[in-house]
């Protein structure tokens, strides 16, 4: 039943329209992120990076069930399709508007130095290309489940400028149904047949696609007055897509006093593709943890209140988060960042441990705006594999975090229920930790566990 609130209230969210103030290729001016498919927005096209691990997870069998077995060690490249639109003899540098803002900003707490973070960026529910082509606009929005562009025609404006190149393509047809067909690497996106409207009439004018040089499209509305505003509609359905086994999932949810909830897991950034790059395959991908909270007394863009991506220089992954009573988030997980990771506060352990895979803690106050909103960030581990599986947190505000280990030099403090360790592979652990103190000091508890075999 919480699963499926969750959802509901994900799936009410509209799009959301990222500002690029640096995190991004220079060249791109929003970005728009979607499990399926990251969207480019430049001043002279529209850049969509179909993302699939499908192929590599074909070659290699995966135990979903271990964390350990899965991304990190077995999945450091997946393929890429890109599909180009781009508007011909169209106004080059166009003013593009971000409208309707969200309250919320995100936040890119990617390194270890605080001046190359990006936080605060604003996002929007809508983007809008001001004079695409004379005295006509082009406005982008939807939800989470699809894409909408709308062409906004003035009055006594002609739609034959209006021309869309497709690169990247291998055929486009227009099925029976009307809608566009865009194939490419045995897989296609489909355009929904146009809808037309004029004026503030809802009535609907009869609009088609036209298929000029095989990959160059254009309108063609029937009767429509010329003194009259006229609104053009394509919706983008990327279900095929939606097929695939893709990278980006959420680990763990939990829910604070308020009703909010809080979402960890682990997401793909995707890099802006070179150009006349349509087909690839992309080694050493950045994947980020991240941390959301959505306030389930609230929809639309007011359900978002804070949001931020946290990692390193290799691949982090958050794997469980928990929320004390005034709000605040602990975030545990997995890292094989050896550098770059967001170290903040009085760190337990600022630098790599050394190990194959590394945990870390990382604590966020959500209603902190920036870079103040991350209190505190360390590495947790030893010279093997440590793996945060769950966290609590106490009355008194002590963090305590489970998981296993292959690591034989976790640090032991003070009481222990087993302090020797077995030669076996994995054991499990248990932390307890007060991070107002640094380093060492904030280790108040640390216990082994286990016999034969594994102990996850």
């Amino acid at each position: 039943m919480e699963e499926l609130k969750v959802s509901k209230v994900l799936n009410s969210l509209p799009l959301i329209f990222e500002r690029n103030i640096g995190q991004h290729d220079e060249k791109v001016q929003f970005i728009l992120n979607k499990k399926e498919c990251t969207t480019f927005f430049t001043d002279t096209e529209l850049v969509l990076a179909f993302r699939s691990n499908e192929k590599i997870e074909k070659e290699k069998e995966i135990d979903s069930k271990l964390i350990v077995n899965s991304l990190i060690n077995n999945l450091s490249e997946y393929k890429v399709n890109v599909l180009r639109i781009n508007f011909e003899d169209s106004n080059k540098i166009p003013q593009i508007i971000g409208k309707n803002e969200f309250n919320c900003k995100i936040n890119y707490f990617k390194g270890d130095n605080k001046s190359q973070w990006k936080s605060c960026i604003p996002i929007y529910e809508k983007l809008l290309y001001k004079e695409v082509y004379p005295g006509i606009d082009l406005l982008y929005y939807g939800k989470q489940t699809n894409m909408k562009l709308e062409f906004i025609v003035q009055p006594n404006k002609s739609i034959d400028c209006i021309k869309l190149n497709f690169e990247g393509a291998d055929k486009i047809e227009i099925d029976e149904e009307g809608n566009l067909v865009v194939s490419f690497d045995d897989k296609a996106v489909n355009i929904l047949n146009l809808e037309a409207i004029q004026g503030g009439s809802e009535e609907k004018i009869e609009c088609k696609f036209e298929i000029e040089d095989n990959f160059k499209i254009k309108f063609n509305v029937a009767n429509y007055d010329l003194n009259e505003v006229l609104k053009i509609n394509m919706q983008f359905l990327f279900e095929v897509f939606k097929l695939t086994k893709v990278i980006d999932r959420r680990n763990s949810i939990t829910m604070d006093n308020k009703n909010c909830i809080y979402i960890t897991g682990i997401t793909s950034i995707q890099k802006f593709p070179e150009k006349r790059v349509y087909k690839s395959i992309y080694s050493g991908k950045d994947y980020s943890s991240y941390i959301i909270k959505i306030n389930t007394g609230k929809s639309g863009q007011l359900a978002l209140e804070y949001a931020a991506y946290l990692g390193g220089n290799g691949v982090d992954e958050g794997t469980t988060v928990a929320v004390d009573d005034s709000g605040i988030a602990y975030i545990a997980g997995i890292t094989n960042s050896t550098a770059g990771f967001p170290i903040s506060g009085k760190s337990y352990l600022s630098s790599y441990p050394g190990g194959e895979i590394s945990g870390f803690l990382v604590k966020v106050d959500t209603k902190e705006i920036g870079i103040a909103s991350l209190v505190y960030g360390t590495y947790l581990g030893g010279n093997g594999i440590d793996v945060c599986s769950d966290i609590k947190i106490d009355s008194n505000n002590y963090v305590y975090i489970s998981g296993f280990t292959s690591s034989k030099n976790l640090p032991i403090e003070n009481y222990n229920y087993k302090d020797i360790v077995s030669n076996e592979e994995f054991y499990s652990f248990l932390l307890k930790m007060d991070i107002t103190k640094r380093g060492k000091l904030a280790l108040l508890n640390n216990s082994y566990f286990g016999d034969n075999g594994y102990n996850l």
